[in-house]
């Protein structure tokens, strides 16, 4: 099982759960599954961003992992950590083919964890899906 991506050399983001298909407005629900690579003693914050083509942000929540009450810098080696996002849809977003991109920050400087993907496409944001907003 290939991680989708991975960021620093601490963190792989293994899996993202999200409906393939939402209306806008809705309140999409979001599930991410990460496997710690090395412990680390900083907290990051996750980020989910809605993007297409021209737009690399319509639409955006971050969060620390479950809500803040198990941050990533007390994550065991080889731990999985699963959460769950919603992310709430602008009731005037057009509708269409949506990237769902994934990212890391350092909660204290807000400084992004780099990443690496297959068929990478951003330095520190990774493709986790993509969904169709009707």
């Amino acid at each position: 099982n290939k991680a989708l991506a991975v960021f620093g050399d601490q963190f792989e983001l293994l899996n993202v759960t999200a409906a393939a298909n939402v209306s806008v407005g809705q309140s999409m629900a979001i599930t991410l599954r990460w496997r710690t690579l090395h412990p680390s003693s900083t907290r990051y914050t996750t980020f989910v961003h809605l993007a297409t083509g021209d737009k690399p942000l319509v639409a955006g929540v971050d969060g620390e992992p479950c809500g803040g009450s198990y941050p990533t810098d007390v994550w065991h080696k080889d731990e999985v950590v699963q959460y769950d996002l919603a992310l709430q849809l602008p009731n005037d977003l057009p509708r269409g083919n949506y990237s769902v991109m994934i990212g890391m920050y350092n909660t204290a400087t807000g400084e992004r964890l780099t990443m690496t993907q297959t068929d990478q496409r951003e330095p520190d944001r990774a493709l986790g899906r993509t969904i169709t907003v009707k």
